[in-house]
């Protein structure tokens, strides 16, 4: 009970996270020399958000460096994922598909594009992205965002 109590608590004293500028995603930032709250002392990460109308799109453009593993959530301001009983949404670098460069391009969108790549919002209409490298060679490269339709 106390280690329930302890994480609601602090649960409670981070969120919700504000979504800040929409459709833009912070530069990563390096594996830090300390960790607060459940930050991973071995990983790189960037947080962006997306505010999207019905039907269109946030493609993000980028190149992860050598790492061990690296992903991309989709979460609500609560830092919960969306159901990925339904719908794709998160993507690694084991599912992503790359293209001939190494590079890659996600689409995160409420409707299937016929892309590969595609992270859904089930609906959502705002949210928070998530980017992780666990392990990086080094720091990731600022990710490009372009919004569509």
């Amino acid at each position: 009970m106390t280690a329930a109590l302890t994480w609601i608590r602090d649960q409670a004293a981070i969120v919700p996270i504000p979504l800040g500028v929409r459709n833009r995603v912070d530069p990563p930032y390096p594996v830090p020399s300390t960790t607060f709250g459940w930050a991973a002392g071995d990983a790189a990460y960037a947080m962006g958000s997306f505010g999207l109308s019905s039907g269109q799109s946030l493609v993000l453009r980028g190149v992860s460096p050598e790492c061990a593993f690296w992903n991309l959530c989709c979460w609500n301001p609560y830092l919960h994922t969306y159901n990925a009983a339904h719908d794709r949404v998160s993507i690694n670098s084991e599912t992503i598909q790359l293209e001939a460069d190494g590079s890659w391009e996600i689409v995160v969108s409420d409707h299937d594009p016929d892309h590969p790549n595609w992270v859904c919002t089930q609906g959502h209409s705002e949210g928070l992205l998530w980017f992780r490298w666990f392990l990086p060679a080094t720091t990731p490269a600022p990710i490009r965002v372009e919004v569509r339709g």
